[in-house]
C-alpha cells in the first residue's frame, strides 16, 4: 500500500516524491549541468560548423569571409561580458543570445532548483509494527493512568492535532505515534459530550467536602443511583474546595462501555455569590464504518475513581467552553487503554483487517516549472542537432 516513489497531482500542477528533497535536488541540479554543458559542445560545435560553410561559400566568384565575432567558441557569461566590451560585438551572432541565456542559467540553476523542489509532509498509509491494539481485549479492565500505554495514547493525540488529524477512539497506534494522521478509517467510534443545562452552587455547598457530597447527593442530573469520584477537588489551607469533577456511570453497577456518562465541572471556585456549573452528559458512539465494533468494558466505580485526578488536571485553567472536548478526549483515551489490556507494545494477530495505519511521511514537492525548464532545454538540444 500507499504511493509510488513519484507521482502527478494535476490539482498542484506538481510532482510528488517519497524520495528526500536532497537527492531530489541533486537529481536535477544534475540534469541541468548536462544539458547545459550539453548546449555548451553542441553550440561550439555549430559555430564552428557555420565558420565553415561561410568560406566554402562563394560571392561573385570569390571565398566569403567569416565575421569576426563568429571566430568564437561558446563562452561562458564572464567571457561573452569581456568579449563584448572588447570587440563591440555579440559572440556568435544570432547565438550570442542564447550564449547569455546559458550562462545566466549557470549561474542561477541551483536558486531555480531550491525554489520549485521543497519538503513536504505527505498523507500515506504505514505499516503496523507494534503498539496499542484497541480491540486486543474483551475482558473488564480498569485503563491504567501512568502505565507506557497511557503515554502512547495521549501521544497520538498530540500527534493528530499537530499533523491536522481526526480525534476518535484510534483502532491502533503504532509504537512512534510521531508521523500519525487518524483519519476516519483509523476510528472505531468516539465519545460525545454534550452540555447539558448549566447547575447552581451556592458557597455554603463547597465550603467543605461533606457539604460537596451534600451538594452531590441533590443533583437530579446524576439520578438516584450512580458512581462518582470528588478526588479531583483541591483544597486549600481552610479546608474549603477549589474546584471539582464529579463524574458517574447512568447506573450504580453499569461498566462504562455504551453508558451514558454523566459530568459536573467547576474549576477556580472564588467570591462569595452562586457560581454556574459546566454540566455534560456523554455517550460513545460507534463509526459508521466499524458497527460491528464491540467497545471494551470498563468497571465504572474503579475507573472513575483512578481517573479523577487526571481527568481535573487537565480541566485546570482551561477555559469552560473547551471542557467537552477535553472530556471527550479524555475518554477515548480511557477507551483505548482498556481496549488495549494495558499494553503498549502489542503486535497484530494474523489475519487483522488492516495492517496499515494513516500516517504523514516526509517527502518531496516539484514544481511543475522544473519540467518546463527541462523540457525546454532538451528541446533546444534536439533542435540544435538539426543543423549540424
Amino acid at each position: 500500500m500507499g504511493f509510488p516513489y513519484y507521482w502527478w497531482s494535476p490539482q498542484d500542477k506538481a510532482v510528488y516524491s517519497l524520495k528526500d528533497p536532497l537527492v531530489v535536488r541533486n537529481i536535477f541540479t544534475t540534469i541541468y549541468v548536462v544539458l547545459n554543458a550539453g548546449i555548451s559542445l553542441i553550440g561550439t560545435y555549430y559555430l564552428k560548423r557555420s565558420a565553415q560553410r561561410i568560406l566554402l561559400q562563394k560571392r561573385n566568384g570569390k571565398h566569403r569571409t567569416v565575421p569576426v565575432n563568429h571566430l568564437v567558441s561558446w563562452l561562458t557569461l564572464g567571457s561573452f561580458a569581456s568579449y563584448v566590451k572588447a570587440v563591440r560585438k555579440i559572440p556568435g551572432g544570432g547565438f550570442g543570445l542564447l550564449m547569455i541565456w546559458t550562462g545566466i542559467f549557470s549561474l542561477m540553476h541551483q536558486y531555480f532548483t531550491n525554489s520549485f523542489i521543497s519538503a513536504v509532509s505527505l498523507v500515506n498509509t504505514c505499516p503496523f509494527e507494534n503498539g496499542t491494539i484497541t480491540t486486543y481485549s474483551t475482558e473488564p479492565i480498569v485503563p491504567a493512568t501512568t502505565w507506557p500505554v497511557t503515554r502512547l495514547v495521549y501521544e497520538a493525540y498530540l500527534a493528530a492535532q499537530n499533523n491536522g488529524g481526526e480525534f476518535g477512539i484510534y483502532d491502533k497506534i503504532n509504537y512512534n505515534a510521531t508521523l500519525f494522521w487518524p483519519q476516519n478509517e483509523d476510528i472505531l467510534g468516539a465519545w460525545d459530550c454534550t452540555q447539558e443545562a448549566n447547575g447552581i452552587i451556592s458557597p455554603s455547598d463547597w465550603s467543605s467536602s461533606n457539604s460537596l457530597t451534600s451538594w452531590i447527593d441533590s443533583q437530579p442530573f446524576f439520578g438516584l443511583n450512580y458512581t462518582w469520584s470528588q478526588n479531583g477537588g483541591s483544597f486549600v489551607d481552610t479546608g474549603a474546595i477549589t474546584g471539582f469533577l464529579v463524574w458517574s456511570a447512568s447506573t450504580a453497577t453499569s461498566n462504562l462501555e455504551q453508558s451514558d456518562l454523566h459530568a459536573i465541572i467547576l474549576d477556580a471556585i472564588s467570591g462569595d455569590s452562586p457560581l454556574e456549573t459546566s454540566n455534560y452528559k456523554c455517550k460513545l458512539i460507534p463509526s459508521p464504518t466499524h458497527t460491528d465494533w464491540v467497545p471494551p468494558m470498563m468497571p465504572a466505580s474503579d475507573t472513575l475513581g483512578n481517573w479523577s485526578d487526571l481527568a481535573y488536571g487537565m480541566m485546570q485553567n482551561t477555559a469552560p467552553e473547551s471542557y467537552g472536548f477535553l472530556l471527550q478526549n479524555i475518554l477515548n483515551g480511557m477507551t483505548m487503554i482498556s481496549g488495549s489490556g494495558n499494553l503498549a507494545n502489542s503486535v497484530l494477530p494474523s489475519g487483522y483487517h488492516n495492517t496499515y495505519y494513516s500516517c504523514l511521511q516526509p517527502g518531496t514537492h516539484i514544481g511543475l516549472a522544473n519540467f518546463v525548464l527541462l523540457a525546454a532545454l532538451t528541446t533546444h538540444i534536439l533542435r540544435s542537432e538539426r543543423f549540424l
